[in-house]
């Protein structure tokens, strides 16, 4: 869960769906997706406040994926 500052910022690479299930789906800290989610706010200089609740959660079920993030 995400404020729109870490959405609105510089060139805006996390408004696509795609780059910002990338930005922290790819890696298995957690921590570290948003530490560097954050870092690239502030880097570009982000004007708006940026806050982020993230969580992990093991389930043994297949997920079901976004239409858009498959393709």
């Amino acid at each position: 869960m995400t404020t729109d500052g870490l959405l609105e910022y510089g060139t805006q690479p996390l408004q696509n769906p795609h780059n910002l299930y990338t930005a922290f789906c790819n890696e298995t800290d957690i921590e570290k997706c948003t530490r560097d989610a954050l870092i690239n706010v502030h880097q570009e200089q982000g004007r708006d406040s940026a806050t982020v609740i993230v969580w992990s959660c093991d389930n043994i079920r297949v997920a079901a994926l976004p239409s858009d993030i498959i393709s």
